[in-house]
């Protein structure tokens, strides 16, 4: 029979009571059976926030009620609808340095899902140099190279400008390439207001990342400000500065210091901006965040709402109104977490950084290729790339949904947090003078690297897991077969090619527009500035006869210590390397001691844990006793004989085993000695280091490489 509109509803399992929190804590602990509570159930994140392992409506009743989606603070989102067709722009970053060859794979991705061109300029453009400016392994190292509009306009042949966005990675360089940009746009009749993307313009970001700035802070501030006020009237839907925060991921920062990073460095450029006449509304719509997408799935949701939550409160008290307090947000999932080896399981990693990134409600979305940390990514590893997002977007249905995790006492607390702790810490780096200042003295840079440290030390104890690498290597895996780009040829066929745009442009008026430029660049009007600028890019002036040109590029180059990026893996990667170049012998026996079944985790344990070096591994089925294990590990040929038993059983099979073996032979034993006295017994029969759960793998293995021989 139908429910009456007003009847009352049953609850669920109405008749089970509902237990309070201490009772269901006195549950759990009566079945830790004596384990402390706190340490087994709680778990402390590099942000030093301790996460409960349950979370009820108490843990939010002292936070603000949620607001709509699209309304301030913006924690819900900026959208105040759902529509798969508005659901954000998938990205796909190209780095192939040809831009014909770049040009080719954007149209061949734009076809297939990608919804927004992503042109990042190589490290000799991003620091406004040509070709035979720079060295030959800065041309087209991690981008497109591209100085003049013949390459520009090459580069983005056949993208229609007016449908697709385009984000230009520019480093400090942006005002050239937004120059670039407006030629290119005028020359194939494209009206610049219907121009949308960004220009990924970050000096402060670009200075952190490569540790130099080739000319002062003040020249690019003057910069910013200049082409953000020209943007106002001439491009009102670009963005000329795009805040990147995954700098300081990528190296190694929790998400409190990215978050902090990202917000003190917008505030910079906010009050820079406003001391040239550029008001913080302007700036405000001009400027986009973006930010590093790590495992740590809660973790980075909440990251990317508690940033919009800290942008609205920032635009707030510089004056900005709230239906222009609206952020931007780019997520990228992060090259930190892949890995060379088993590297189809960054597809995994990348799904559930991508899927952080959707859930959070990011504006646009990049997942890094699978195979990139092998050199420049395949049209294969691109294709499964842009697919998690068309996955996400289409198949699950994320593109349908406004702020999947809005009303999760978990996420919300963790959220309220995470803004809360970073507030502070912006406010620390107020107090020190901001950002700047904290990169110029080293501080900003000395707590990343202990982030970071601390990272890697749990990867090297195990205690974070990065499966294929340091735990379940596949033994019999081969290595993805990539041919490495040849960047000498590339870089002499660059030098080549712009001698030739030299001779071949118009050379009198080129420098005739340049000299306009110097003259008129000084009086910081970009009225006038901006257009000659663009006049001078439609005549073939290249990237280094512009930044030459400019008033704002004179000055002394600022150096700072470099926030350098890291991959978790790295060394466990060289590691592996090392061992299978070697010569040496680097052979593992497994002597087994009685009925296997008894301890075959031991078993797995041990072989696993030399298996994650490269070193080859003897299986065996277990020897009957001691001497039998001995006589089979004195016949093999292995440099390591790894003892593997139960614990009762070690007392007699390791004095036995390692006093017989002879002395070239490392002798090793799978789990750690049960007091000092016993460990010096068995260390005098033989004994060379012990594996177990509690050591640090990286070294354990290291150090056995090196007293095998093995060279790095």
């Amino acid at each position: 029979m139908a429910t009456q509109p007003n009847a009352p509803r049953e609850r669920l399992l109405a008749d089970f009571p509902i237990p309070d929190l201490d009772e269901w804590r006195a549950e759990v602990t009566r079945l830790l059976k004596g384990a402390d509570y706190d340490r087994t159930m709680q778990t402390k994140t590099p942000e030093g926030i301790t996460l409960q392992p349950l979370y009820t409506a108490a843990d939010t009743a002292a936070l603000s009620p949620p607001s709509p989606p699209g309304t301030a603070p913006f924690v819900r989102g900026t959208r105040r609808v759902a529509d798969r067709d508005h659901a954000w722009q998938i990205a796909q970053r190209i780095d192939h340095p040809d831009y014909a060859a770049y040009n080719d794979a954007l149209r061949y991705d734009l076809e297939r899902g990608v919804t927004t061109a992503v042109l990042p300029i190589d490290f000799a453009g991003r620091h406004g140099l040509d070709p035979d400016q720079a060295l030959t392994g800065e041309v087209g190292n991690d981008g497109v190279s591209v100085v003049s509009i013949r390459g520009f306009s090459h580069a983005l042949r056949g993208v229609d400008l007016e449908r697709v966005p385009v984000t230009i990675e520019t480093g400090s360089s942006g005002l050239f390439y937004y120059a670039l940009l407006l030629a290119h746009a005028d020359a194939i009749g494209v009206d610049r207001a219907s121009l949308r993307g960004t220009i990924a313009n970050d000096p402060i970001g670009s200075l952190a990342a490569t540790g130099s700035l080739p000319y002062p802070l003040s020249g690019a501030f003057d910069e910013v400000a200049c082409m953000t006020a020209y943007a106002a009237d001439e491009t009102p839907h670009l963005h000329t500065v795009r805040v990147d925060g995954s700098v300081y991921a990528e190296a190694g920062a929790n998400a409190i210091q990215e978050l902090a990073g990202a917000m003190a460095t917008a505030i910079t450029y906010l009050r820079e901006a406003e001391q040239r006449g550029v008001s913080p509304t302007v700036m405000q719509q001009h400027l986009g965040f973006s930010f590093s997408l790590g495992s740590n799935l809660f973790m980075e949701i909440a990251k990317v709402r508690a940033a919009r939550q800290l942008w609205n409160r920032i635009l707030e008290v510089s004056g900005v109104k709230e239906s222009n307090r609206c952020s931007t947000i780019h997520g990228k999932t992060t090259l930190r977490t892949k890995t060379v080896f088993d590297p189809y399981v960054n597809m995994l990693r990348d799904t559930t950084e991508a899927f952080a990134g959707a859930a959070s409600g990011v504006d646009s979305l990049e997942v890094v290729p699978f195979d990139t940390p092998h050199g420049l990514a395949d049209s294969f590893s691109r294709r499964i790339a842009r697919n998690v997002q068309l996955l996400l977007r289409d198949e699950s249905s994320l593109g349908r949904l406004l702020d999947p995790g809005g009303g999760s006492y978990y996420i919300e607390s963790l959220t309220a947090r995470l803004a809360d702790d970073t507030w502070r810490e912006i406010q620390r780096l107020e107090t020190e003078g901001g950002l700047v200042p904290g990169l110029l003295s080293g501080s900003v840079q000395s707590s990343i690297q202990n982030s970071a440290s601390a990272v890697l030390t749990s990867v090297a104890r195990r205690r974070t897991v990065l499966v294929g690498t340091n735990q379940y290597p596949n033994a019999q895996e081969q290595p993805l077969d990539r041919d490495p780009f040849d960047y000498d040829g590339f870089y002499t066929r660059r030098v080549a090619a712009l001698e030739e745009l030299r001779t071949a442009n118009e050379q009198a008026t080129e420098l005739a527009v340049l000299n306009r430029l110097s003259e008129l660049a000084g009086n910081g009007d970009p009225a006038q500035t901006v257009p000659v600028l663009i006049e001078a890019a439609r005549h073939g002036a290249t990237l280094g006869e512009v930044t030459r040109s400019l008033p704002t590029r004179t000055g002394e180059a600022i150096t700072v210590e470099a926030v350098t990026p890291i991959r978790l893996a790295e060394e466990f990667e060289v590691l592996r390397a090392s061992v299978a170049a070697s010569t040496t012998n680097t052979n593992v026996f497994l002597a087994t001691v009685g009925p296997v079944a008894r301890y075959m985790p031991r078993l797995d344990f041990a072989a696993s844990y030399f298996e994650v070096g490269g070193f080859t591994v003897e299986r065996t089925s277990g020897f009957a006793d001691a001497t039998a294990a001995l006589n089979a590990a004195r016949a093999s040929d292995a440099s390591i004989v790894v003892i593997v038993g139960l614990d009762e059983t070690y007392p007699d099979a390791i004095p036995t085993i390692a006093s017989g073996l002879p002395t070239e032979r490392l002798v090793v034993v799978a789990g750690p000695p049960p007091d000092e006295p016993t460990e010096r017994q068995y260390n005098e029969a033989g004994v060379d280091v012990y594996i177990h759960l509690r050591s640090n793998i990286l070294e354990v293995l290291t150090g056995i490489a090196e007293r095998v021989g093995v060279e790095r």
